[in-house]
This record gives C-alpha cells, structure tokens and sequence, in this order.
C-alpha cells in the first residue's frame, strides 16, 4: 500500500503526518471493501447484540491503543522529525478509523433493532470490524513495532 500511494502525486505533496494518516485510513478501507465483498456473498445480516459487542471491543481496544499511542510518542522523541510525524499520522490514523468504527457499530446496531439493513450497511460492518480488527492488532503489536521502529536492537526503551 505505500509503495502504491507513494508514487501518487497527491500523496508526495503531503505533509510527514498526513502521508501518515492517508497511509492508516487507506489500508483499513482497502480491507474493509475486501470485507464488505465477502460478507456481502458469504455472511448473513448481524444481529444487533454482535454489533453492539463490536463497539464495546473496539471502545476497550481505543482506550488500550491511546494509553500505547502516548507512550510511543514519549519514546519516540529522539527519532527523525520526518519518520516520527509519518508514524504519528498512521498512529492517529489507525485511532480515528477505530473511533469511527465505533460509532458506526453504535449506529449500525440500532439500524438492524429497527429492521434497516441495505448495502450500504454492509459496507460500514465492514470498516467496523476492519476497524477493529486493526486496533486489536495494533495494541498488541505497538510494543514491538515502536521497538522495530526505533531501531533499538537489544536495547531496552525507557
């Protein structure tokens, strides 16, 4: 996906942080249209309880991401302006699909209550649990990434 959009000319023209964000959001949108294809043609409708569970997961994954995105920032410090405003954007990004996909799970849920379910529908479950499945990934693997992308070895960060 980043070699994709780097070769874009809009994407050049972007600040560090907002390379970062267009990065982030991107890469969730792309798996949840690859979602909402196979949803679409192998999943039935979810109930309102899955949906609801959804945004409480993802409301318990934001809290656990943003607690891990400050302490990134705090050992990210020393890094290059440039690489350090890159990974932040993907880190709000990453945090802002989730914050939405959230909402949408809040939303979506009382949409199936009421008896509404179009295709559209199916689109936003999509980012819901691409969203998710994201800020899932990302607060187990941020300690490792954050350890990876400083560039530390074996040395262990304050």
């Amino acid at each position: 996906m980043q070699r994709f959009l780097s070769k874009r000319s809009w994407y050049q023209r972007l600040s560090s942080f907002r390379r970062g964000l267009a990065y982030s959001t991107s890469t969730v949108g792309l798996v949840a249209a690859f979602l909402a294809v196979t949803l679409v043609f192998f999943a039935s409708n979810p109930s309102d309880s899955l949906l609801a569970d959804l945004a409480n997961l993802g409301a318990v994954f934001l809290v656990g991401y943003a607690v891990e995105t400050a302490w990134v920032v705090r050992a990210m410090r020393a890094a290059p302006v440039d690489d350090r405003e890159e990974r932040l954007g993907t880190m709000a990004g990453f945090g802002a699909a989730g914050l939405t996909g959230i909402m949408l799970g809040i939303f979506l849920a009382e949409r199936v209550r009421l008896g509404h379910w179009i295709w559209i529908d199916e689109i936003l479950f999509a980012w819901v649990v691409a969203s998710t499945l994201f800020l899932g990934l990302f607060v187990v693997l941020q300690p490792v990434l954050t350890h990876e992308w400083l560039g530390k070895g074996d040395e262990p960060i304050d």
